[in-house]
């Protein structure tokens, strides 16, 4: 059934998009959209404008950020793609937001941010405190020039070169936001964050190729097992200790033996020529 909504909204004609762009009503709180086909076809017109934000200038694109905007509390689509980005694939909310979203909640009772230590050491950082309604501890997380070296991020280029004490504070203001307001949150992290992590992009494999040669390789082994095949070249035939067999060194070859028969005769020794007889034996 979803497919079939998604089809129809992708597919919609342009008399079908102009009447669900005029059927949207302003309301005092922005624009009011009621239906999925609605917010499809002002994304359509969004991205055709010069207000599209970089990064989401397709339609779909702009429209899963207003659906996402919309499951946090945010309902004006315009304010759902001016705050939510996407870094590496993954939703993320800009810092300010961030904490509008906690300070709209109405669970918020305290918040205080500010900086401690000697600025230009290693001590100096920046802390935030957060804490919600009916909890008596609060939420207090600090970030300092000493973390932000630890983790690379001191002195590399970008913001953490133009304004290294902002994004202290946004660092501090993520955990502690975390901390207390995940249910606000709702696994949001905040885009000054995210933004430093590393894109790591896995490569991904065929199941197919991984099932043949799972296949290919259990048909071998029952073969091997039975003594019917061979390992072959490259392959291991030691698998599991259990089926290994005992190796035996090679058998030496035994010496000939002799033919049992008859005893073998000495042949007569010559009797001794008596001394003093001059006959001639020749």
């Amino acid at each position: 059934m979803a497919d079939e909504q998604t089809t129809d909204i992708v597919e919609m004609t342009a008399e079908q998009e102009r009447e669900a762009f005029f059927a949207i009503q302003a309301g005092p709180k922005g624009l009011e959209i009621k239906s999925a086909g609605e917010l499809y076809s002002f994304a359509k017109m969004l991205s055709k404008s010069q207000f599209a934000p970089k990064g989401m200038e397709k339609p779909q694109d702009l429209f899963i950020a207003m659906c996402h905007g919309r499951s946090i509390g945010i309902q004006d689509p315009l304010l759902a793609t001016q705050t939510i980005a996407v870094v590496n694939g993954r939703p993320t909310i800009w810092g300010d937001g961030f904490l509008g979203l906690i300070q709209s909640s109405g669970l918020l009772e305290f918040q205080d941010e500010h900086y401690e230590g000697d600025e230009g050491t290693d001590d100096f950082r920046a802390v935030c405190v957060l804490r919600r309604i009916g909890n008596e501890s609060e939420f207090r997380n600090e970030y300092s020039i000493r973390d932000a070296k630890a983790a690379g991020l001191w002195g590399k280029q970008g913001p953490w070169t133009t304004n290294p004490k902002r994004m202290l504070k946004m660092r501090a203001r993520a955990f502690s936001g975390r901390d207390g307001f995940s249910d606000v949150l709702k696994g949001l992290s905040m885009r000054e964050e995210v933004e430093d992590y590393i894109d790591v992009t896995a490569t991904p494999v065929e199941p197919q190729t991984v099932s043949s040669r799972l296949d290919a390789f259990v048909a071998q082994h029952d073969a091997r097992s039975n003594g019917n095949v061979p390992p072959s070249v490259g392959e291991s035939a030691e698998l599991l200790p259990s089926q290994t067999k005992p190796t035996t060194p090679p058998e030496t070859p035994d010496k000939p033996k002799r033919k049992r028969g008859r005893p073998r005769k000495d042949k007569p020794k010559p009797e001794p020529v008596p001394a003093g007889d001059d006959k001639e034996l020749f």
